[in-house]
């Protein structure tokens, strides 16, 4: 899903890439499975990056929304989302 966000960000979506990257981290936080740091250094700078386009207020208001989601609902958002970005 870290990854989804990158894409979604270079995409011109950031405003997806911040909830993505909220239900990255809760579906991390379910599982037990922290980034590695290299990971971890590189969503903390997509995030400043994403906070920096949207403003902060917004990024967290986002990234808090996709904390939210149950996974039952993320990973369909997350596939619909897949089919419906392109590069553009």
């Amino acid at each position: 899903l870290e990854a989804m966000a990158e894409w979604l960000f270079a995409c011109g979506r950031p405003a997806e890439a911040v909830r993505t990257l909220g239900t990255a981290a809760a579906a991390r936080a379910a599982l037990s499975s922290p980034l590695l740091p290299a990971e971890a250094l590189e969503v903390e700078q997509l995030s400043a990056r994403l906070s920096a386009s949207l403003g902060e207020s917004e990024a967290v208001r986002l990234r808090a929304e996709g904390e939210g989601l149950a996974m039952e609902q993320a990973l369909p958002e997350a596939a619909a989302l897949a089919n419906e970005v392109r590069p553009g």
